[in-house]
């Protein structure tokens, strides 16, 4: 029996019964020496042999380039980084992290976050490996994400809430949002008027509270505006009394879907709804001192009112016959309706879609992207029209509603159809 001890810090003994050994795991371009004993079965050792020495040969071998990056923004201020392991021939030891061309910092994992980034800013990512001799891989191609325009905050989880959202703000920028439950059929209501966010519910007689709608008047009193599925009525609901009451403003049959409500400056109650069985775009008013209802055009769906500082009334509304996006106005003193767009690229986008003007009226829309699940927001704010991804995480944005506080900030809730949550976006 041999035994083969180095004589190199750190020094280790390896036992072996041939006359020759392989020593591996070794440092490149490293001096190891080496000194051999020999030792019989009763475990006398003889004496060591002289010294011997050699160098490792030199590392020139480079790891493989990562492979599978992605960046995905979680937030406002972060992004998140994953890729694939490199190979290499002797082993990797650490990654490189390159954002917009300028090296970030260096990870021993294969995952890492970016923080403190700005929102609504897209950030470039490159990656490299480095091995144990400081040989360094190629840059894996760029992988390019965008913070998150607005903080996300979920305001009501219990059971599968969310859907029908509807969100206004009243003259001390506290927001307000009624809502479906579709587990109990109810309509629901969410403030944060107190400071923090609670929940309520409103009217619980039977299917209730699908195509709501919210508006506050000028004393902060809430009107709600929704649909009974089960007697295909159109409902209202308000506080102004002091306590909540609940009518019916429409019974004629079938009435009540996609449903929007608005206040102008007299505290009059604007709603425009869907007549479903003749597929008419209906219209109520309560501004002579009671409720009068309007029949005034074909094929409505999803619409949406509001009303300008003139107290003129403005409709937009889906034409699903021929998937047309329209538009209702008696701003000339009559009613005229006129074609937006007709390209039906975006159908589905259009049926869930709401829309706010803001102090110097120019038009804001919250929207969905059917095709790709995100929520998306559209202004013409700047003079011209730009669209913008508020969120893409898992499939957002369906039953959007928007409203603009006296700051002109943007204030959105929408249904996170993933998990059933009620969900809400700002830029305030």
């Amino acid at each position: 029996m041999r035994r083969l001890t180095t004589v190199k810090p750190p020094v280790y003994r390896v036992r072996y019964d041939s006359t020759w050994a392989i020593d591996t795991g070794l440092t490149p371009s490293t001096q190891y020496c080496y000194q051999v004993s020999a030792y019989d079965t009763s475990g006398n050792e003889s004496e060591k042999s002289s010294p011997v020495c050699a160098t490792t040969l030199a590392d020139t071998t480079a790891p493989s380039v990562p492979t599978g990056l992605t960046a995905a923004a979680v937030s406002t201020s972060q992004i998140n980084l994953l890729w694939i392991a490199s190979g290499d021939n002797v082993g990797v030891t650490e990654y490189k992290i390159y954002r917009d061309g300028t090296y970030l910092k260096s990870v021993t994992t294969t995952s890492t976050s970016d923080t403190g980034l700005t929102p609504s800013t897209q950030y470039c990512y490159r990656v490299s490996a480095y091995d144990v001799s400081g040989n360094e891989s190629g840059l894996t191609t760029p992988v390019c994400t965008t913070t998150y325009l607005w903080p996300i905050l979920t305001i009501d989880s219990t059971e599968d809430v969310g859907q029908h959202t509807s969100i206004a703000i009243d003259s001390n920028n506290k927001v307000y949002i009624s809502y479906y439950d579709s587990t109990n059929d109810d309509l629901k209501y969410a403030t944060n008027a107190s400071g923090l966010w609670v929940t309520n519910t409103i009217d619980d007689t039977g299917n209730v509270g699908q195509y709501t709608s919210i508006a506050i008047d000028s004393n902060n009193k809430i009107h709600i505006s929704y649909y009974d599925f089960f007697n295909g009525e159109l409902k209202y609901a308000t506080n102004a009394s002091g306590s909540w009451v609940t009518n019916t403003i429409d019974d004629t049959g079938n009435v009540g879907q996609y449903t929007s409500i608005a206040i102008d400056s007299n505290n009059k109650v604007y709603i425009s709804y869907s007549y479903a069985t003749y597929s008419k775009l209906k219209y109520a008013t309560n501004a002579s001192g009671s409720w009068v209802t309007y029949t005034l055009d074909n094929h409505d769906d999803n619409t949406s009112i509001a009303i300008d500082t003139n107290n003129k009334v403005h409709i937009s509304y889906y034409d699903s016959t021929n998937d047309d996006l329209k538009y209702a106005t008696n701003a000339s003193g009559s009613w005229d309706t006129y074609t937006i767009d007709d390209t039906g690229i975006l159908s589905w986008v259009k049926t869930n879609t709401d829309i706010a003007i803001d102090t110097n009226n120019k038009v804001h829309i919250s929207y969905y992207d059917y095709a790709n699940g995100d929520l998306k927001y559209a202004t013409n704010a700047s003079g011209s029209w730009d669209t913008y991804t508020v969120e893409s995480t898992g499939n957002v944005g369906m039953y959007t509603s928007i409203a603009i506080d006296s700051n002109n900030k943007i204030h959105i809730s929408y249904y996170d159809s993933n998990n059933g949550d009620l969900k809400y976006a700002t830029n305030q």
